[in-house]
């Protein structure tokens, strides 16, 4: 407990000393606009394949995507969910305790999408940009608005098992942010929920976000917190890809899949190009040195790291038959990347974060749309 303790002061009294106070108007009102609209959008009416309920008299969201095998097979862990699964214990204690109490299955896929979204929202209102929009028609505003909402589509409608520990994850960061104990020790709680939900986006997760937040909260840039920190990139991207590589195994043959071509590049040599061609901006701004702010550079950085090591794999041939595992789990980038994106407040400022996003949207709406 006393490990705990000193752990949870540790990072508020870092955070606190450089994290935002308030948020510029600009900045925070697209994004709220994007997820009150996504929430809206997909309770009231389907974008995709509607599916009519007569006792309610409306188009729901639950049922967007209904052609697509998550709803199936979400509606089948609904109806035959009991307290003897030994597997995302927690996603079927859910669905159990929801069934019995008899809500119906799109009532149970609107408390995911509200408590998620809500979770999203605030988080991303602890962030404050670094750059002050003075309009509200942006590169930074719209692509925020469009990422938001596929995210929404993608997590919080169709994929709602990673969807509901995506959102367990956005509570935890906020009630992380908090002064009061108790409010950290929930953080703790939603963390530790998260993995009993969906293990695998609750690792992806934990490898993505918390190594470039920790090492952003200790405090200012330095040569020593550098070395380090890349020490500890390499050693997190043998040991991820190495689990990423061993975990794909396990979905069965039938979803053996070779990673296209053009996912390869999407993933690596387009974001290493990026990343290296483009000169960086100098500091203009000591808090962009500091803090929460080096959050943005430091999961650039780890992104570069995983990218390398994925194009090393390509080139020896480890990727022949984990495709679908590696796009599953790169596309989960999106989220760091949007806290990323967030704190610059400027599309040209995170160049690969807003990448990363945008490439991802445009091919998760492809394979929806076909």
């Amino acid at each position: 407990m006393r490990i705990i303790n000193f752990f949870l002061d540790f990072i508020h009294n870092h955070y606190k000393k450089y994290s935002p106070t308030y948020t510029p108007r600009q900045n925070k009102l697209m994004e709220f606009i994007a997820l009150f609209f996504s929430g809206i959008f997909f309770t009231f009416f389907s974008a995709i394949n509607p599916f009519y309920y007569a006792d309610s008299g409306i188009y729901l969201t639950a049922n967007v995507g209904i052609d697509n095998p998550d709803y199936y097979a979400y509606s089948m862990i609904y109806l035959t969910a009991n307290l003897h699964e030994d597997w995302e214990v927690l996603f079927i204690y859910i669905n159990y305790i929801f069934r019995e109490a008899g809500f119906a299955y799109y009532q149970f896929r609107f408390f995911i999408l509200l408590f998620s979204i809500t979770g999203f929202w605030l988080a991303l209102s602890k962030l404050k940009p670094t750059f002050k929009n003075k309009s509200f028609f942006t590169a930074y505003s719209l692509t925020m608005a469009i990422c938001i909402f596929v995210l929404v589509l993608e997590y919080f409608v169709i994929r709602i098992r990673a969807g509901l520990s995506i959102g367990m994850f956005m509570w935890a960061f906020y009630f992380f942010c908090s002064k009061k104990r108790y409010m950290q020790f929930i953080g703790l709680s939603m963390i530790t929920s998260a993995y009993f939900t969906h293990l695998h986006t609750a690792i992806a997760l934990s490898a993505f976000i918390f190594p470039p937040w920790l090492f952003a909260v200790l405090g200012r840039d330095s040569k020593l917190k550098n070395n380090i920190y890349f020490a500890v990139l390499i050693l997190l991207t043998i040991g991820f890809l190495y689990y990423l590589n061993k975990i794909y195994i396990f979905r069965g043959e039938s979803l053996f899949s070779k990673l296209n071509p053009i996912r390869l590049l999407t993933f690596t040599g387009i974001p290493l190009v990026i990343y290296f061609m483009f000169p960086k901006k100098p500091k203009s701004d000591p808090k962009v040195s500091s803090g929460i702010y080096m959050f943005p550079k430091l999961f650039t950085q780890l992104y570069i790291f995983f990218a390398s090591g994925l194009a090393i794999m390509g080139l020896l041939g480890l990727v022949n038959e984990s495709g679908e595992a590696i796009t599953r789990v790169f596309t989960l980038f999106s989220l760091p990347a949007i806290f990323a994106l967030r704190l610059k407040g400027l599309f040209l400022n995170a160049k690969v974060p807003s990448f990363i996003l945008l490439s991802n949207a445009a091919f998760f709406l492809k394979t929806i749309l076909g």
